[in-house]
């Protein structure tokens, strides 16, 4: 529970942004789901190439292409899940960290330049 709390206080101070924040937590739990359902998929095309003796070559042909065409998917969300995550990221701490960090940086600059000028 301790994990939840600390989450939830990290949002709280979040709630300028608090948009942004959410969307990135949502976007890590679709990231999370698609690399789960990865090796799920995985052991399903597995499992019908290990019955496809079994099987009339026609089913097996069938299963396969809709399996890997599902994970083929999955993979590409995954990817594309995995970018804008990220991107987000990236703006996010640039305009909450680094923004105000530059803006001190600068200010400093045109202060010693008044002084010195």
């Amino acid at each position: 529970m301790k994990f939840f709390s600390v989450y939830a206080r990290v949002l709280g101070l979040l709630k300028p942004d608090r948009g942004v924040a959410w969307f990135l937590v949502a976007a890590n739990l679709a990231v999370m789901g698609f690399q789960f359902a990865e090796p799920v998929l995985f052991g399903r095309v597995i499992n019908l190439l290990t019955r496809s003796d079994t099987m009339s070559d026609r089913h097996v042909m069938g299963g396969a292409e809709t399996l890997l065409a599902i994970w083929a998917v999955i993979g590409l969300c995954g990817i594309g899940a995995n970018i804008v995550m990220a991107m987000q990221a990236g703006r996010f701490l640039v305009v909450l960290i680094l923004g105000p960090a530059l803006a001190r940086l600068l200010a400093a600059r045109m202060r010693d330049r008044s002084v010195q000028g």
